[in-house]
């Protein structure tokens, strides 16, 4: 059951306007021509609350992108931005569910693999991204309760 809600998700991302593919690393970004901007966080590792920890390898935006129905190649779609951060390791990460990471755009955080966190832009986002980190709500009319936030900058070349 597990297997086919993945896989369920995984068919619903790929049909909403910002879905598509995702580069492994800075370096695949880059050799696939998506590349945008890396970022870098301020603490490597990020706490969430005394649990959850989240160990920070590598942070990159790129250009919302997935490969050509005819095999030509890789396209862009849109002018749409994705952020991808990429973790060593994930402590208490099974909990991750109870809490919400945004920053002042409304833009949420959202898995995309085991060690992978991304988000996706409408338009290019700052050189610096405040993301601050909730307790879940169980009702929209509920108060945000704000336990921590962090920063991500984007590194000058």
């Amino acid at each position: 059951m597990k297997y086919f809600c993945h896989l369920f998700l995984l068919f619903i991302y790929s049909c909403v306007p910002y879905g598509g593919q995702v580069s492994s690393d800075i370096e695949d970004s880059k050799k696939m021509n998506v590349f945008k901007a890396e970022y870098i966080s301020k603490n490597k590792i990020v706490k969430i609350n005394d649990t959850i920890l989240l160990d920070i390898k590598e942070i990159w935006l790129e250009y919302n992108w997935g490969y050509s129905s005819d095999g030509s190649g890789v396209f862009y779609k849109n002018n749409n931005f994705q952020l991808i951060i990429i973790l060593n390791k994930k402590s208490g990460y099974d909990k991750l569910d109870f809490f919400t990471i945004f920053n002042n755009e409304e833009i949420y955080l959202r898995e995309c693999g085991n060690y992978c966190l991304m988000c996706n832009f409408k338009d290019l986002p700052k050189k610096e991204i405040i993301w601050k980190i909730e307790k879940k709500r169980k009702s929209i009319q509920e108060k945000h309760d704000i336990i921590n936030s962090f920063i991500f900058t984007q590194r000058n070349f």
